[in-house]
């Protein structure tokens, strides 16, 4: 994940890939700060690809033996999935934090 410290106003932002290096608060130039995807970010990516491919079985009447309980899987790993990034989030801001501290960034 990428983050954006704005010196001006002293926030840290979430960095879309199409996003430039301004500042969506005050407009300055910013410093971007790249945290790696941890564990629950790979779970999370892992419940959404079980899930895509769970839609996909239903799309082309595949049978799993789950009978109507593979869409209350579907949904329910979707929800954790969410859950996952939630806390994911959380934690690469924390980092983030840390690292725009850091007096060597400055």
């Amino acid at each position: 994940m990428k983050f954006l410290v704005c010196r001006n106003c002293k926030t840290i932002q979430k960095r879309s890939w199409f996003q430039f290096f301004t500042c969506r608060r005050c407009g300055s130039e910013g410093v971007v700060i790249t945290v790696s995807t941890g564990i629950l970010g790979y779970a999370a990516y892992s419940a959404t690809a079980i899930a895509a491919l769970l839609v996909l079985a239903n799309i082309i009447d595949y049978d799993l033996g789950l009978g109507d309980y593979h869409v209350y899987l579907m949904f329910g790993l979707l929800m954790m999935a969410m859950v996952l990034m939630f806390f994911e989030i959380g934690r690469a801001e924390a980092i983030a934090r840390e690292k725009a501290n850091d007096p060597r960034l400055k």
